[in-house]
C-alpha cells in the first residue's frame, strides 16, 4: 500500500507595490505553530508575487482529509495571512497485486461488493477476460455497464463504465430487399448511399459486388454497407478497409466454356477459388490460377500477392451435366434429394431438401429420430429434445417502486403488473432476508426500507422459467447547510442542499427559499440561526453566530442557562483558563475550559444566587465582568 500526495502549489505574495517576497513557510493541519515557526520554502525569486512549484512531504500523516497552510514574509519582516488548501490522503494498492473477485452492474451503483459476480479464470493484476453478460430485463433504450475489481487485500477499484443500446430489432429472417454503400464517410444518411443490385431477397446478404473504386486517391480507406428489410428497418452498417494501390492485382477473370482463369499472372501469386453459389464456400484443392467447374454455378477466386488480397467478381459458368446418380431422372444438380429417388421433387416445408431424405421435418435443428415433438411450428424456439422452451416478451412486468416519505418510514413500496394473466410467483430478497407471494396479474410488496432488492418472478409448471430485475428504493436526503459570515455586510450566506423547500428563522424573522443558495441580513449581535427541510425527518441545522470581535458574555442575569462568553474569533482559540470570583475575592472556581468556534460555557448552576466575577485569561488581556446569578 502507498500514501500518495500529488501536489502542485503556485503561490502568490499579496503585498503593497513593489513590496518583495523574502521567506516563505508552510505548516499542515495546525495548530499555528506562529508565524517563523513554519516550515520554511525555499523560494527561487524575490519579487511581490512566488508563481512556483513546491514539493511538500506528506509523510506521517493518516488517512484522509488534511489541511495546509502557507504564509509569505515581505522583506520588511511583515507576515502575510496564510492561505488554505484541503487535500486528501488515501491508500492506493499497487497496479501488479492479484485481482481475487469482479463484479458488474446496470445503471445504478448498489454498493461496493453487492454488484453480480463475474467468474475469473486467472487472478492476475490486470483483468483481461472476455464475459458474456445477460441483458434480460433491460428495457428499451441507453444503458450504462460498470465493472470493478477487488484485490487480495480487499480493496475495490474505482468502476469501469460503457454505454450500451437495448432496442428492438427486426427479425434476421426478415427479407432484404434494399442495400447501399458509401466510402470513408461522413454518413450520408440511410438511404442515401450508393445502391447495391441484388440478385436474390433473403433474410442473409452473400452476394458479391464489384465496388468501383474510381475517383478515390491512392491510399487506405474504409468501405461501409447496409441493409434494408421489407419492413423498411435499416441495419447498422458493416465496414472493410481496404487499400487503393496504382499497381494492385487485377481481378477480373475470362471465362472458356466451363473453365474459369484468373488474368493475373505473377510469380508467387496464391489463388483460392470460392463456390459463390454456397456462401462463398472454398472449393478444397482448387488453388491453381485456372479452375475447371464441374457443375453449372456462381464462382470467384480470391488473389493474394505481396501482402495484399483481393477477390474477383462472381462468374457463371455453365456446364453440361447429364449424370444422375440416383437415377431419378432429376439431374445431381438440381435434385433436391441426389442420392435417394425422388422424381416428384416434392418439398412439403420448401427447405430445399426433399421429403424422401429430409431428416429433420419440422426443421428445428433437432434430428428426427431424436425429436421428441417432430411437429413443432417452424421458429418456435426449442430445446435439446426438439420441444418447445416456454418463454415471455422481455415487456411482459412491469415494475414500479414508491420510495419512503421519510427516512427509516419503512413505507416504500414496489409494485409489479403482468400482461399475460398466468400463476407467478414473485420473491423479493433483500440481503439475507427473502419473501415470497403467488399473483396473476398484480402484487404490491408495502412496508419497505429504504434499499436495493432483487426481484424475481417464476411461472408455475415452467421450471426452466424465471426473470430478475434489480430494485431500489430511495428515502429522501438529510439537509446539509454550510455558512460564510459577511460581519462588514452583517450578513450571512448558506448553501442548502437535501431538500426543495426550506424554512429558515434568524432569530424572530422567518425565511422560505427553493433555492440552493441565500444571504440573509444579521440584525443583532448575537444571532441564532435554525434551518430546516420540507419534512421533519429530515433534519435541522443550527448556529448561533456573533457579530462581534469583542469578548462578550451572556445571559447576565444567569437564571438557568449555563453562562456564554465569545472570545471574538471563532478559530483562533482550543481552550482558555476561566476563574469566577465572589465579591468578596474568594476564588470560587478555576478551570481550563475547552473552546468550540470562539465559545466556551461555564455552568453556574452549583453557585448559589450572587453577584460575581467572571475573569477570562485573553491571549495577552485580561478579561472580567460582573455577573448576576438568581
Amino acid at each position: 500500500m502507498k500514501k500518495v500526495l500529488l501536489l502542485c502549489l503556485l503561490l502568490f505574495g499579496g503585498w503593497a507595490t513593489a513590496q518583495t517576497i523574502g521567506a516563505a513557510e508552510y505548516f499542515i493541519d495546525g495548530p499555528d505553530p506562529g508565524v517563523g515557526n513554519g516550515t520554511a520554502l525555499t523560494i527561487n525569486a524575490n519579487s511581490g508575487s512566488v508563481v512556483q512549484e513546491f514539493t511538500i512531504p506528506t509523510t506521517g500523516l493518516g488517512e484522509g482529509f488534511h489541511s495546509l497552510y502557507v504564509r509569505t514574509q515581505i522583506s520588511g519582516g511583515s507576515w502575510s495571512l496564510y492561505d488554505r488548501s484541503v487535500f486528501y490522503i488515501a491508500a492506493v494498492s499497487e497496479i501488479t497485486q492479484n485481482i481475487a473477485n469482479a463484479e458488474y452492474f446496470f445503471d445504478q451503483d448498489p454498493g461496493l461488493g453487492n454488484g453480480t459476480a463475474l467468474a475469473l479464470t486467472g487472478n492476475t493484476g490486470t483483468l483481461t477476460q472476455a464475459f458474456a453478460i445477460p441483458t434480460t430485463g433491460l428495457t428499451e433504450g441507453l444503458h450504462s455497464l460498470y465493472i470493478r475489481t477487488q484485490n487480495t487485500e480487499g480493496n475495490w477499484s474505482l468502476y469501469d463504465r460503457a454505454l450500451f443500446y437495448i432496442a428492438e430489432f427486426a427479425d434476421e429472417n426478415s427479407p432484404i430487399d434494399a442495400a447501399e454503400y458509401f466510402f470513408d464517410g461522413p454518413d450520408p444518411g440511410v438511404g442515401n448511399g450508393t445502391a447495391l443490385t441484388l440478385d436474390e431477397n433473403t433474410g442473409a446478404l452473400t452476394q458479391s459486388f464489384a465496388l468501383p473504386t474510381d475517383g478515390l486517391a491512392a491510399g487506405s480507406h474504409t468501405v461501409y454497407i447496409r441493409v434494408r428489410t421489407e419492413t423498411g428497418v435499416w441495419s447498422l452498417y458493416d465496414s472493410a478497409s481496404f487499400t487503393v494501390d496504382p499497381t494492385a492485382i487485377d481481378n477480373s477473370v475470362t471465362v472458356t466454356d466451363n473453365v474459369l482463369t484468373a488474368n493475373f499472372e505473377a510469380t508467387g501469386a496464391q489463388y483460392q477459388w470460392l463456390d459463390c453459389g454456397n456462401a462463398n464456400t472454398i472449393l478444397p484443392g482448387e488453388t491453381n490460377r485456372s479452375f475447371t467447374a464441374t457443375q453449372s454455378g456462381r464462382y470467384a477466386v480470391q488473389i493474394t500477392f505481396n501482402g495484399q488480397t483481393v477477390l474477383s467478381n462472381c462468374i457463371a459458368a455453365t456446364v453440361d451435366n447429364t449424370n444422375d446418380d440416383d437415377s431419378d431422372g432429376i439431374e445431381n444438380d438440381t435434385d433436391n434429394c441426389p442420392n435417394t429417388p425422388n422424381p416428384d421433387q416434392t418439398d412439403s416445408d420448401n427447405d430445399g431438401i426433399g421429403d424422401v431424405c429430409d431428416t429433420d421435418a419440422d426443421n428445428d435443428g433437432v434430428p428426427d429420430m431424436e425429436d421428441l415433438c417432430p411437429n413443432t411450428p417452424e421458429g418456435v424456439t426449442v430445446d435439446f429434445d426438439g420441444c418447445p422452451v416456454f418463454s415471455l416478451p422481455a415487456s411482459n412486468f412491469s415494475v414500479q417502486t414508491i420510495g419512503e416519505s421519510c427516512i427509516g418510514n419503512f413505507d416504500g413500496e414496489i409494485g409489479i403488473t403482468a400482461e399475460t394473466e398466468l400463476n407467478y410467483t414473485a420473491t423479493l430478497s433483500s440481503g439475507a432476508s427473502s419473501e415470497s407471494f403467488d399473483f396473476s396479474r398484480e402484487l404490491i410488496f408495502q412496508d419497505l426500507q429504504a434499499g436495493s432488492y432483487t426481484l424475481c418472478i417464476t411461472v408455475d409448471n415452467a421450471p426452466d422459467y424465471e426473470q430478475c430485475f434489480e430494485v431500489v428504493i430511495t428515502a429522501p436526503e438529510s439537509i446539509t447547510v454550510s455558512s460564510k459570515t459577511d460581519l462588514g455586510g452583517k450578513s450571512v450566506t448558506l448553501a442548502l442542499a437535501g431538500s426543495r423547500n426550506y424554512t429558515i428563522q434568524v432569530n424572530a424573522q422567518i425565511y422560505q427559499t427553493t433555492e440552493d443558495e441565500v444571504t440573509l441580513p444579521l440584525d443583532k449581535i448575537e444571532n441564532r440561526i435554525t434551518v430546516l427541510g420540507e419534512r421533519g425527518c429530515q433534519g435541522q441545522f443550527e448556529q448561533m453566530i456573533v457579530l462581534t470581535d469583542q469578548l462578550l458574555a451572556y445571559p447576565n442575569p444567569v437564571v438557568q442557562d449555563a453562562l456564554t462568553v465569545y472570545l471574538g474569533s471563532p478559530e483562533e482559540f482550543r481552550s482558555v483558563e476561566a476563574s469566577i470570583y465572589s465579591l468578596n475575592g474568594t476564588l470560587v472556581l478555576q478551570q481550563e475550559f475547552a473552546v468550540q468556534q470562539g465559545y466556551l460555557q461555564l455552568d453556574l448552576n452549583p453557585l448559589p444566587q450572587g453577584t460575581y466575577i467572571v475573569s477570562v485569561y485573553h491571549h495577552t488581556q485580561l478579561f472580567n465582568q460582573k455577573i448576576l446569578k438568581r
